[in-house]
């Protein structure tokens, strides 16, 4: 169609239904000539809505939409509004901050799924097609490369969505020959493209497709990526992890690892430090020592990483030793739950021993003892993004940051950190229905007519309450049509605590400890 609202809303259907049989149909959008066409609908469309609004006449509010779809601007009656529908952003990829509203990704995430899923030679080249086009956005890019990396195995839970939706396991054959073919203009300088000229996240998304698909041929264009001093730092440490991977020449990958070693910046470093325990676990001790008591924080961190995998009587010593540390108060605390993660993975007494005594001694005994450790030593950046991304936890289906977008069923969480301290930030994830925030308490409600609700109590006054229900939005009820109300639990469900792991648990909370 030549509306491309029309043609966003059909890919909805189609994907989100979805409507199976029509999914060829969306793949074969991301064929070039229909692409390109697609690419320049949604580029008229985004000038038209940068255009100053069309004149406007007085009239009265617009209807609400009963379907949830479009959203028209209101207003009071008589007052003079644009003549224009607005779509709202439904599935706009957040934060949205300022920006214009974005038509075009939820589309294209549509297309890569789509391909993704029908899973054919055909598909798979299109993905990688979509992966080497610089007018893309950057998340399309990465999603299709995902997409190729997870190919053999897709996750059961559909990567747009997040519902169950699971596909078969599958030869990784196609995606391993597309993105074979793309890899020159992803990472080789002889495409007329550097690897520079990439975005840090293409880079790191086409490396870890590179090491999930065990492509042999990359082992050159990989180890030039972490030679390069142009390519982001993250980037290069992505690429020495995929090299370390697939190629089996061990003289090979420690030539880059020794390279990698003596690099001014830390996350290459950080990286060669952990391949170079797992390549010589005899000589990786001693090193991996020094960096607990030289090294960074990072460092520090991922040298425990690295001990809790090494086969070592040395390093069965050193985490004893690190363990009466640590119940001495002399261990950051930035560092105490890589310690005691990569702790429980030793099998020998002595730490076993410690790790017991440890979990009696620290304080207070109470529900969050298990979680404390989550308290310091996240990244923020990591935990920005499983707060906006990541489909598992879907934090923005409630709560929303300033402009950022989000849902309305949670707090706004703008100046949290400076409410309340790190261990209700912690609490309210783990366990959510130890405190809940006011105005924000579940009701369960009868009424005299036999009705029945179930929702958020948004406010209250002697004589009604308005209740928020996933179901029929905000409802006004008169307190004296009540027969009965019972308290409910949190609007947040429980299970994050398992969900998320304790490192992302700790960046989840590194990242909300922010928001001042």
């Amino acid at each position: 169609d030549r509306d491309p609202l029309l043609v966003l809303e059909a890919a909805r259907a189609i994907n989100d239904v979805p409507i199976t049989n029509a999914l060829p149909a969306l793949a074969a959008l991301a064929e070039p000539a229909k692409l390109d066409a697609l690419l320049k609908q949604f580029a008229a469309l985004r000038v038209v809505e940068q255009a100053p609004s069309p004149v406007s006449v007085p009239q009265a509010p617009p209807p609400a939409d009963p379907t949830g779809g479009g959203a028209r601007r209101t207003a009071t009656a008589g007052a003079a509004v644009p003549l224009a529908i607005r779509d709202v952003r439904a599935d706009q990829p957040l934060p949205w901050t300022n920006a214009p509203i974005d038509h075009l990704t939820p589309m294209l995430l549509r297309v890569v799924n789509a391909n993704f899923r029908v899973g054919t030679a055909e598909t798979a080249q299109r993905l990688a097609a979509l992966a080497t086009r610089t007018d893309l956005p950057e998340l399309i890019r990465t999603e299709a490369l995902h997409a190729l990396g997870t190919w053999a195995k897709p996750h059961p839970r559909d990567r747009i969505l997040g519902t169950y939706r699971p596909l078969p396991e599958r030869d990784a054959k196609p995606a391993r020959e597309a993105l074979g073919r793309a890899l020159p203009a992803l990472l080789q300088s002889a495409a007329g493209i550097p690897p520079a000229a990439h975005s840090e996240a293409v880079l790191i998304a086409a490396t870890e497709a590179i090491a999930r698909l065990k492509l042999t041929d990359a082992t050159q264009p990989l180890s030039a990526v972490v030679m390069d001093a142009a390519v982001p730092a993250n980037a290069r440490a992505a690429a020495l992890r995929a090299f370390s991977q697939i190629e089996n020449r061990k003289s090979e990958v420690e030539t880059l690892l020794a390279f990698a070693a003596k690099d001014s910046t830390e996350p290459l470093r950080l990286a060669a430090s952990k391949l170079s325990a797992e390549l010589n676990p005899n000589d990786a001790v001693g090193q991996l020592a020094a960096k607990l008591t030289t090294g960074s924080l990072a460092e520090q961190q991922s040298a425990f990483a690295s001990l809790g995998d090494l086969k070592s009587d040395a390093a069965d010593a050193i985490f004893a030793e690190w363990l009466d540390k640590l119940m001495k108060r002399e261990v950051a605390n930035e560092v105490m739950l890589d310690l005691v993660e990569a702790a429980a993975k030793r099998s020998v007494g002595a730490v076993k021993s410690r790790l017991e005594t440890y979990a009696k001694w620290k304080l207070p005994q109470d529900h969050l003892t298990p979680y404390r450790e989550a308290l310091f030593g996240g990244d923020a950046a990591r935990g920005r993004k499983i707060f906006y991304e990541n489909p598992a936890v879907a934090c923005t289906r409630c709560h929303h940051l300033g402009n950022d977008g989000g849902g309305n069923a949670g707090p706004v969480l703008d100046g949290l950190a400076s409410r309340v301290p790190r261990e209700h930030l912690l609490e309210s994830i783990v366990f959510p229905n130890q405190q809940v925030t006011q105005g924000f308490e579940t009701a369960m409600l009868s009424l005299k007519n036999g009705t029945a609700y179930a929702g958020i109590v948004k406010a209250e006054s002697d004589v009604e309450l308005t209740l928020l229900t996933p179901e029929d939005g905000e409802l006004k009820l008169k307190k004296a049509d009540l027969t009965s109300r019972d308290k409910g639990l949190s609007g947040m469900p429980d299970g994050f605590g398992q969900l998320l792991s304790k490192s992302e648990l700790r960046d989840v909370i590194e990242f909300l400890g922010t928001l001042k």
